[in-house]
């Protein structure tokens, strides 16, 4: 289906009017466009020296691309509004080898000013972020329109934000970032309204030094002030158009996060509002590979099944975990797990009718109970979190309720192969968070609040850096790893993200209550069509989902 991507046109100084799109999508094999005598512009000196003013390498020019800048300059006059073009286009067949794009549109009425344009892009975050990208090709037009109006685009090119695919290697949950403690190196105190922190995730808590594709963190805020949202990012890419975590104050808020790491080995974590204590738990790592991947840390996605849910006793006895308490529930052999073969799973975890304040730990049975937490949770919250835990004794996950009472539900999603019994399964390829669907914007091609009981279905083959299902280099998806966030809901209710084509299954991903803001990393497997399934049981909310990575 087609994805129209576009910006409100909203008044700026002398009559400068923005848009902007980052986009990264998988390059088609393609025709390649020429244009001659369009010559290096002034505005390619003026990003260039931005670029190098922030330490960054010049961009070169592409007559390709020129005719690109052209094509969309005289679209936007013509039709006499700003919207970003739909989707793949000429922008990646350039025949330089590009993946990811970006693009900068704008119209002024005073006519051509490329300093005034270059100050208003690089004075808008979007905008910037494209000017500072990791690209290495641009190219810029203007269009003048009769009435004097004047209508720039500036397209960018870059090579490929992916991260060598490569098998999951689960840990023991260790602790290697707390701001109360200064933990991990940095300051004890809050992280600051709009301040970033970048963080070393590369040899601590069973993570390797070196060669290290990505990292799968549970990443809490407390102590929050205001409302606001929390993104983490790799150290060496600007910061995407997406969040994490989202929170109101006083909250605190746990998500699991598997985000790449580039040549530091380091993450950026941006704070957008208020002041918030940060806490890193590290449940694992993809390394990077030379060569073919190992038969180990191969992921094998399932249709979500219940596999634990103390309100009915399925898996456990039927009553809530008092607090001091530890369950031990059997996980494979069910849900689609294998009895044999199977080193650690995909859980969605959900705690509700919790009677106090607590938090709950999910770790290998048979092991010692880490210093870390999965969930976080108020006296009557319902509080959803996904984990990817490794199996201990018996092919058991072991469950802590540090105080109070509070039923557990735990969804399977899928499982990680140990090399041994099980050795075939899906990489992972980690992207830069890109934002593919935003039902506030229409973003994704929803333009509207999800109803009750409503179903919407989500193409992300071919998005956000994600193959399209025909791709065969690389191969397509199996499965898409996704940051979920439900906004504005105006009842109690909960999100079952599943893939197109399958049953809805017995299944939540996010659960929230009404005016709350709430977000959940989901791993869910790509229907055969390169479509997945969100569905809404109640009320009506808005619906958005970065993507960060993929299994193929």
């Amino acid at each position: 289906m087609g994805k129209t991507w576009s910006a409100p046109a909203t008044a700026g100084v002398l009559g400068l009017v923005l848009a902007s799109l980052l986009m990264m999508w998988l390059a088609p094999a393609g025709r390649a466009y020429a244009a001659s005598g369009l010559g290096v512009s002034q505005q390619q000196n003026l990003i260039n020296q931005d670029r190098a003013a922030a330490g960054l390498g010049a961009l070169n020019w592409s007559d390709c691309l020129a005719a690109v800048a052209v094509q969309n300059a005289q679209r936007i006059m013509a039709q006499g509004y700003l919207s970003h073009t739909n989707g793949p286009t000429l922008d990646l067949n350039c025949g330089v080898g590009a993946s990811q794009g970006g693009e900068n549109i704008a119209y002024m009425s005073g006519g051509i000013n490329e300093d005034q344009a270059n100050s208003m892009f690089m004075n808008s975050a979007p905008h910037k972020a494209n000017i500072l990208g990791p690209y290495q090709y641009v190219a810029t037009a203007w269009a003048v329109a009769p009435n004097g109006y004047a209508y720039v685009a500036e397209e960018f090119l870059g090579a490929s934000n992916i991260v060598v695919p490569s098998g999951f290697h689960s840990v023991p949950p260790a602790r290697i970032l707390d701001t109360r403690t200064g933990l991990g190196g940095v300051p004890a105190a809050r992280l600051g309204s709009g301040a970033s922190l970048t963080v070393r995730v590369a040899g601590g808590g069973g993570v390797p030094l070196s060669g290290l594709a990505a990292v799968v963190l549970n990443v809490t805020v407390t102590n929050t002030t205001a409302t606001g949202y929390l993104t983490v990012y790799p150290k060496e890419d600007p910061r995407p158009n997406a969040s994490n975590l989202n929170w109101s104050a006083g909250q605190t808020v746990a998500n699991l996060v598997q985000v790449a790491v580039r040549g530091s080995g380091q993450v950026t974590i941006y704070n957008a509002a208020g002041a918030a204590d940060v806490i890193f738990d590290v449940a694992g790592f993809v390394p990077t590979t030379t060569g073919t991947p190992g038969p180990d840390g191969l992921f094998n996605p399932l249709v979500p099944a219940r596999i634990l849910d103390t309100r009915n006793g399925n898996g456990a006895v039927s009553a809530p975990v008092a607090g001091g308490q530890t369950i031990s529930v059997q996980v494979s052999g069910r849900g689609g797990v294998p009895v044999n073969g199977a080193a650690a799973v995909v859980l969605n975890i959900t705690g509700t009718d919790a009677t106090t304040a607590s938090f709950i730990t999910a770790f290998p049975a048979g092991t010692a109970m880490p210093v870390a937490s999965n969930l976080n949770l108020a006296a009557g919250q319902t509080v959803p979190n996904r984990a990817i835990v490794k199996l201990g004794t018996g092919g058991k996950i072991s469950f802590y309720n540090a105080a109070g009472s509070v039923n557990l539900i735990a969804d399977v999603a899928g499982w990680y192969t140990d090399g041994i019994s099980a050795s075939s399964g899906a990489t992972f390829t980690g992207v830069t968070p890109v934002r593919i669907l935003d039902t506030r914007t229409g973003t994704g091609g929803f333009s509207a609040p999800v109803g009750p009981a409503r179903t919407i279905a989500v193409t992300v083959a071919g998005w956000g850096g994600v193959p399209l299902m025909t791709s065969t280099s690389p191969v397509p998806p199996v499965a898409v790893v996704l940051n979920v966030t439900a906004v504005n809901p105006t009842g109690n209710s909960y999100l079952t993200v599943f893939p197109d084509g399958a049953g809805q299954p017995l299944a939540s991903d996010l659960n929230f209550s009404a005016g709350q803001t709430v977000p959940n990393l989901v791993v869910v497997r790509v229907g055969s069509n390169g479509v997945v399934d969100i569905f809404n049981a109640a009320g009506a909310t808005d619906v958005i989902a970065d993507v960060v990575g993929w299994y193929g």
